[in-house]
């Protein structure tokens, strides 16, 4: 399955947002699953439930891409979205911090924080830019994108702030975020990137990516080499990652667009579990740690949240259904649960509480 499949997705999603303004966030019980409450903090366009407070959204499109950083000493939300925006609100009480961040040439399918710096990084049509929190200001764009880059990731390396990405020629440039120079690639693979993230290795960051070949590929940032041998099992692109230490072992988890979730030990370099329940396409997927316990949160196209043991492969309490397909999650500093669905945005408070 090529990348049409996200690029033909955008009027459903439309559609969807929409639908928003009469439905519901709900907790389903699954039947032979403990409950576990989830409590909404707060939610856009949606008219749910009593008990959230409502915000208006802002976006006039599907919202792709979530994260959380920190601008004037306060967590935010970071949305961005197939509108050509980027939206920031404060994390607690989901109202809007300024108006909305435009100046893009293109959709936003991705966004990344730098970590100990109030910026992010977006990725999306023709373009991979810097965004000061603080200022609202665009830096000059990125070099060397000329396609679309799905996905974006960052990392300090060799002490500076790094950020790295890919467009539709393959190549996954590295950029110096000081300098906005290219300082690196990273090689071997044959398809574009869908989906990456960061972890450490052994004291070394390293990048951990999905393809739209359904490969996962391991790279040492310190290095620019590809790690080990590429790891295969999904049937079409895999759209979303996450990574954990499991035990003190690296480990992967990955899901796409054959609707499965899988996870990787990617010392051993194969796969040792499946999360079995999503019906349709798996397009988000965090960790979380929750009562002491790492859990794993998948998101997808039934506009469901399900919360996983890894390690059993067992549903862990209520699935939350959204009257929109969930594009994309994020946890919060405080554990706190980010869903971008359709065009809007939840914020669940104290996952697992």
């Amino acid at each position: 399955m090529s990348g049409d499949v996200r690029r033909t997705s955008s009027a459903s999603d439309s559609a969807g947002a929409e639908g928003c303004s009469s439905a519901r966030i709900a907790a389903v019980p699954v039947e032979g699953v403990d409950a576990e409450p989830w409590r909404v903090l707060w939610a856009t366009g949606s008219q749910s439930d009593s008990q959230f407070e409502m915000n208006p959204s802002g976006h006039t499109d599907g919202v792709s891409a979530v994260v959380t950083s920190v601008s004037d000493g306060r967590h935010v939300v970071v949305t961005g979205s197939k509108d050509q925006t980027v939206q920031v609100r404060d994390l607690e009480t989901g109202r809007p911090v300024g108006g909305s961040v435009s100046g893009l040439d293109g959709r936003v399918w991705a966004v990344a924080a730098v970590d100990g710096r109030p910026c992010v990084v977006t990725a999306g049509d023709w373009a991979v830019r810097v965004l000061d929190l603080a200022t609202r200001k665009w830096a000059d764009e990125l070099p060397g994108i000329d396609g679309e880059a799905w996905c974006v990731g960052t990392a300090v390396v060799h002490g500076r702030a790094c950020a790295f990405a890919s467009d539709d020629d393959v190549s996954v440039r590295v950029w110096d975020l000081v300098s906005g120079e290219q300082v690196g690639e990273l090689t071997g693979h044959d398809d574009f990137l869908m989906a990456v993230e960061t972890l450490m290795v052994d004291g070394r960051p390293h990048a951990v990516a999905c393809t739209s070949g359904g490969e996962v590929w391991t790279w040492d940032l310190t290095t620019g080499d590809s790690v080990g041998e590429p790891l295969e099992g999904h049937d079409g692109e895999a759209w979303a990652i996450a990574t954990a230490d499991v035990g003190g072992r690296a480990h992967a988890i990955t899901a796409g667009y054959d609707a499965t979730v899988r996870v990787w030990d990617l010392v051993a370099g194969r796969e040792v579990g499946g999360l079995v329940g999503h019906d349709g396409t798996v397009s988000a997927v965090v960790t979380a740690v929750t009562g002491g316990e790492l859990r794993v949160v998948t998101g997808g196209s039934d506009g469901t949240v399900r919360l996983w043991e890894p390690a059993t492969g067992r549903q862990v309490g209520r699935e939350l259904v959204f009257p929109a397909p969930v594009h994309a999650l994020t946890v919060a500093p405080d554990g706190s649960l980010v869903v971008a669905f359709g065009g809007d945005v939840a914020v669940l408070h104290r996952l697992g509480r």
